[in-house]
């Protein structure tokens, strides 16, 4: 090892230039510069100093050697080491003061990291017999003899004649030279009791490819194993044949995803030629060399030799698929803000449950889109809004609107009786992440601009970017909706089991308060202790979201924006427009009425034609009122549905409009039998009045225009005694028994002789009475 070893590591002194520097046993010295010094530059380790006698020596690190990945067949041969070099302690020290050699730190060898209980049987043998060689001048008075008074090879001597004299005539003698190699790399390394195992962990060539010869390497394979190919024996996999798998791999890996379609592109590119259709219509090679082909195993064996398992992963999943879920992950998305209110973000879903109208228990609307905004750094959840459409922008800015206002009045007109403080969110923040699909408009960077908040699009197909809100849906799957009835389990149902629509019971206003139910209990309830670190880890609090918000609120740096209602109502809530009619300001088929109509008098004006436009700002969860601007204050006043146009308690702008359209289309459909009834109408009529100009032709006609005009209280009279005959006859003829009206007709023979004989009877007691 040495100072261009890569994996030697530097680690200076923050020391000023020209301070003294104190150098000690065992300290690790970059030489940079040598200066008078009687050593090369290079890495040193201190194996002895004594200021008194102003000595230090220093054992120089071995270069590091050449190393090929393909092994050539030699025996390693190991650096040898010699006696450490005798240098002024002083000098050393004074170069350490200008800079020209620095303090470091050395690369330990992996074998010297291990623990005792890693150590194999054979190292643990090495370990006990070496550390028995030299433990007898060890000593700090033996090193003082040693480094001195250059008694080393006294000692050495002494060791090994000990030691050979307890071996009988066939054991191998020990040698000075080893005893020498072992005591050197055991001060190399800091002495510690590691250095003494066996250097052996680059003998031989393990891990390293073998040039090829002409012999085969490896199993045979089976079928030269059972004698049915003697020469198909196989390839020597050389360099080249490597080169062509790696060349393959990098080529069609990545795309085909798997190693059996690559290894076929392989043998199409570069050992088949020529390829042509032949009589029966199949394509084939001209010339094929399928024996000097690697096999598969082969080519995966050489693949995964290459790339470890990450990158060989990287390689087979689509780069979107890497960054969502296996690229590592380097911190959290609140370990960056400061408090509360600086990062909101939004996102929604389609929620797994199917609701019911409003207005028909039996009307199935289909599945709500569900928007959450939620604050990144306390996990408070800040606004909700769900809805029918979307996601859109026009369904993202509610939500938005939700997040940056007072929710007492919100949660009041949701049947809970709440005020601002157990929801504690009426805020602005800093910046807004969110998908790059609804948020991406002019009107949302309109609104951006007039709140001052920056937009923030995740990259496309991140979603792991919002993480901390893309786990709510999951949370809000699993605690809450899949509970519901009509809600959607598919990976659950089996064929043949009962549709999940026919079960669906909630409205949208039902459905509404249970998932704002569901967030206050998370507020309150959720466990955010993993966010008390960095300033905040020894915060003594109950670590919830609604806690943290609050305490964030309060002691952390920065102030959280608060809007007035007419800048939320001008930047979020969608506006519409609609005329001025003589009952008041018509919208979604029903009429709306207000002080400022009475006061400016806009009906009065549209009754004599002053007809006008009026645009105004509504909330489609709230169709009981809608929001229009007084120019003269900047103010806006609210105008409320006239009480002959109440709907039913909770119903929304897009259940309104719903039923108009289904209304209609129910209108529309029995619009052909309505047709057809009109024109028998018509038919009928003319009928009649073709009947009576026949009567006017047979009767007398007058004498004259007066005669024809006069008269006309008499004959008034005279119809009105007719028809009080009429009805004492029918009422008469309604009171007989069956019986007697049989006898009735045999007598008189027919039903108009009856009624005439009862016409007469009639016109008889008229007369006296």
């Amino acid at each position: 090892m040495n100072a261009r070893d890569p994996n030697a590591f530097v680690e200076h002194n923050q020391c000023p230039p020209d301070a003294p520097q104190q150098i000690g046993r065992h300290n690790v010295l970059q030489i940079i510069k040598p200066g008078d010094l009687p050593v090369a530059a290079g890495l040193f380790r201190v194996v002895w100093a004594n200021r008194k006698t102003d000595n230090a020596f220093l054992l120089r690190f071995p270069d590091r050697q050449e190393e090929s990945d393909v092994s050539t067949g030699r025996k390693r041969t190991k650096p040898k080491l010699h006696f450490p070099t005798q240098v002024s302690l002083a000098a050393l020290e004074q170069l350490a003061g200008m800079r020209w050699i620095v303090k470091t730190r050395a690369y330990l060898p992996k074998r010297l990291r291990k623990e005792t209980d890693e150590l194999t049987d054979f190292e643990k043998k090495t370990k006990v017999r070496r550390k028995f060689l030299l433990h007898s001048f060890m000593s700090d008075d033996d090193l003082l003899r040693i480094f001195e008074y250059g008694q080393m090879g006294s000692h050495v001597a002494r060791t090994v004649a000990e030691f050979n004299a307890s071996l009988t005539d066939d054991d191998k003698k020990l040698t000075r030279h080893h005893v020498y190699q072992v005591t050197y790399r055991f001060w190399l390394y800091g002495c510690v009791e590691n250095a003494l195992i066996a250097d052996s962990g680059n003998c031989g060539a393990p891990g390293k490819y073998r040039n090829p010869g002409t012999r085969k390497r490896g199993r045979p394979r089976q079928r030269v194993a059972t004698g049915h190919s003697l020469t198909a024996t196989g390839v020597n996999t050389g360099p080249d044949e490597r080169a062509l798998i790696w060349l393959t791999w990098d080529t069609y890996g990545g795309k085909l995803g798997e190693y059996a379609a690559a290894h076929r592109k392989m043998i199409e590119n570069y050992f088949c030629d020529g390829w042509h259709e032949n009589e029966q219509g199949l394509w084939v090679p001209t010339q094929q060399s399928l024996d000097q082909c690697p096999s598969l195993e082969t080519f995966r064996y050489y693949v995964k030799k290459k790339y470890t398992p990450v990158e060989l992963l990287q390689q087979l999943i689509p780069n979107i698929t890497w960054l969502q879920t296996k690229r590592a992950i380097k911190g959290k998305s609140f370990e960056s803000l400061f408090g509360p209110a600086q990062m909101f973000l939004i996102d929604s879903t389609v929620a797994d449950v199917y609701l019911v109208s409003s207005y028909n228990p039996y009307w199935i609307i289909g599945r709500p889109i569900v928007y959450l905004v939620r604050d990144a750094w306390s996990g408070m959840i800040v606004g909700v809004h769900v809805a029918l459409e979307g996601p859109s922008w026009d369904t993202a800015r509610l939500a938005i609107f939700n997040a940056f206002s007072p929710k007492g009045k919100f949660l009041r007109s949701f049947g809970f009786d709440m005020s601002d403080e157990h929801w504690p969110c009426a805020h602005g923040c800093l910046d807004l992440r969110h998908d790059r699909g609804e948020s991406l408009s002019i009107p949302s960077t309109d609104s951006a601009h007039d709140l001052r908040v920056n937009l923030s699009a995740c990259p496309s197909f991140r979603p792991d970017q919002k993480g901390a809100i893309e786990t709510m849906f999951h949370w809000l799957n699993r605690e809450t909706v899949h509970w519901l009835p009509g809600a959607v389990l598919s990976r659950q149902r089996e064929r043949g089991e009962r549709d999940n629509r026919l079960d669906a019971t909630l409205s949208m206003y039902q459905f509404t308060r249970i998932i704002i139910n569901a967030i206050l209990t998370f507020n309150r309830n959720a466990d955010m202790r993993d966010r008390l670190v960095g300033p905040i880890a020894g915060l003594e609090i109950d670590a919830t979201p609604i806690n943290l918000w609050r305490w964030g609120l309060k002691n952390l740096n920065g102030s959280a924006p608060q809007w007035d209602d007419e800048t939320l109502y001008t930047a979020l809530l969608p506006t519409a427009t609609s005329s001025i009619r003589k009952d008041g300001v018509h919208f979604a088929g029903r009429c709306y009425t207000g002080a400022i109509t009475e006061r400016e008098r806009w009906q009065e004006y549209a009754r004599i034609g002053k007809t006008r436009q009026v645009k105004f700002k509504y909330h489609p969860n709230d169709p009981q009122e809608l929001y229009v601007l007084n120019n003269a204050t900047g103010n806006y006043e609210s105008l409320h549905m006239r009480n002959g146009d109440q709907i039913p308690a909770h119903a929304r702008f897009e259940e309104i409009i719903d039923c108009r359209e289904y209304r209609g289309l129910v209108h529309e459909g029995s619009a052909d039998a309505r047709q057809i009834d009109r024109i028998g109408h018509d038919r009928f009529r003319e009928a009649e009045i073709k009947a009576a100009l026949r009567a006017k032709a047979d009767a007398i006609p007058p004498a004259n225009k007066a005669a024809h005009l006069s008269g006309v209280t008499e004959k008034r009279a005279f119809e009105a005694y007719i028809e009080q005959i009429k009805e004492a006859v029918m009422h008469k003829v309604h009171n007989l028994a069956p019986n007697q009206t049989e006898a009735l007709e045999t007598d008189l023979g027919a039903t108009s002789d009856l009624l005439s004989r009862l016409l007469s009877e009639t016109e008889e007691e008229l007369s006296h009475a």
